[in-house]
C-alpha cells in the first residue's frame, strides 16, 4: 500500500491538507447558503415592498376616488399601473380573487389558485421560485385587504380588515442569481487559493 511507504512528515502533510480542505470546503458551503439566504430574504422584501404600495397608492386613490378628485375607480388605477410595472421588467403585480368582480382578476395559473386557496385557508403568505422563458423569478403572494373605510363605498357588505383576494407579485430573479454566482467563485477561489499555499 502506498501509505505504509510514505514518510511521516508527508504522511501529516497530507493529513493537514485533507483537514484544512474539508474545513474550507465547509466553510465555503456554508458562506454560500448563507448569501443565497440572504438574496432570497432581500427578495421576499422587495416583494412586501411592491405590494404594500400598491395598497398605499390604493388607499389614496379611494379616497381621491369618493371625493371626486380622481376619475379612475382606485382598482383599474392600480391595474394600469400594474401594466407600466410589467413591460418595464421591474416586476408585474395582480389582483386576484376567487370571485372576481372583473374576469381578468381571476387565478391565471396553478400557483395563483393554490398561494389563493392557501391564503384563503389563513396562510399569511405563499411563494415560490419558478422558470419562465427570461429567466427565473420569484413569486410571492399575500391577502388583498380593505385598508380604510374609503374602500367599503365600492365594497358593500364589507369593513376595513376583509380580504377581498390576493396580491400576487412576480419579481425577476436575473440580478439575484447573478450576485449569487459571482460570490460563489469568489469565495471558491479564496478557498482555492489558501488550499494550495
Amino acid at each position: 500500500m502506498i501509505w505504509s511507504k510514505l514518510k511521516l512528515g508527508t504522511k501529516f502533510m497530507l493529513v493537514v491538507g485533507i483537514v484544512i480542505t474539508v474545513f474550507l470546503g465547509t466553510n465555503l458551503y456554508i458562506s454560500v447558503s448563507r448569501q443565497e439566504n440572504q438574496l432570497m430574504n432581500q427578495l421576499v422584501g422587495k416583494a412586501k415592498l411592491i405590494a404594500t404600495q400598491l395598497m398605499i397608492d390604493r388607499q389614496w386613490a379611494a379616497k381621491a376616488y369618493i371625493n371626486k378628485k380622481l376619475l379612475i375607480e382606485p382598482t383599474q388605477m392600480n391595474v394600469e399601473t400594474a401594466k407600466i410595472a410589467d413591460s418595464s421588467g421591474l416586476y408585474n403585480i395582480r389582483l386576484i380573487s376567487s370571485t372576481p368582480i372583473n374576469p381578468d382578476n381571476s387565478p391565471k395559473d396553478d400557483f395563483e389558485k393554490t398561494g389563493l386557496r392557501a391564503l384563503e385557508e389563513g396562510k399569511p403568505t405563499y411563494s415560490s421560485v419558478a422558470k419562465t422563458g427570461s429567466g427565473n423569478v420569484y413569486r410571492w403572494m399575500t391577502p388583498d385587504k380593505i385598508t380604510s373605510e374609503a374602500c367599503i363605498e365600492c365594497h358593500e357588505n364589507k369593513k376595513v380588515g376583509d380580504v377581498l383576494g390576493a396580491m400576487s407579485v412576480t419579481v425577476p430573479m436575473g440580478e439575484v442569481e447573478t450576485a449569487i454566482r459571482s460570490n460563489s467563485l469568489i469565495l471558491t477561489g479564496i478557498a482555492a487559493t489558501m488550499i494550495f499555499l
